[in-house]
């Protein structure tokens, strides 16, 4: 076999073959190749590439499978549960909201209130101012000029 030959059934470059035995101190002779001790050396430093093995283990792939169905199953779960958070929270923003015009309308209502008594209270001031000016008035007699007169 020569070192061409090995080199590309090992799937090396030549010239790292060549280097490799010139590092160890082997003698490449052309016209005989490489002896049974070079193929031996250099076997054992560029070994053949192993065929990839299949494996096939069907307990290992059932697991995977019920594995990433419950991981569906909990990224769905994830899903509702962000989705009724999600509407817990625009729930929560719509009921402050709510709350806080209610509170806006309990402070109108408790001015009006306090507008309502004052004004009563006004009320009540000028209904007895009213009724003693008519008790005063009741003390005038118009005339038939149209002016009043003390009686």
């Amino acid at each position: 076999m020569t070192m061409r030959e090995f080199a590309d059934s090992r799937n090396v470059d030549m010239k790292a073959v060549s280097h490799y035995m010139k590092y160890h101190g082997m003698k490449y002779d052309k016209g005989t190749g490489l002896t049974d001790d070079q193929l031996a050396i250099l076997d054992k430093a560029y070994p053949l590439p192993q065929p990839v093995q299949l494996v096939e283990d069907t307990e290992s792939r059932k697991e995977l499978l019920k594995t990433q169905k419950a991981l569906i199953e909990a990224q769905n779960a994830l899903l509702m549960a962000q989705e009724k958070i999600s509407l817990a929270e625009k729930e929560k923003f719509l009921l402050e909201a709510k709350t806080a015009e209610c509170e806006e309308l309990k402070d109108k209502a408790r001015t009006l209130e306090a507008s309502a008594q004052s004004l009563q209270r006004e009320k009540a001031e000028l209904e007895a101012k009213n009724g003693v000016l008519e008790e005063k008035l009741a003390t005038y007699k118009k005339t038939w000029f149209g002016l009043y007169r003390k009686v």
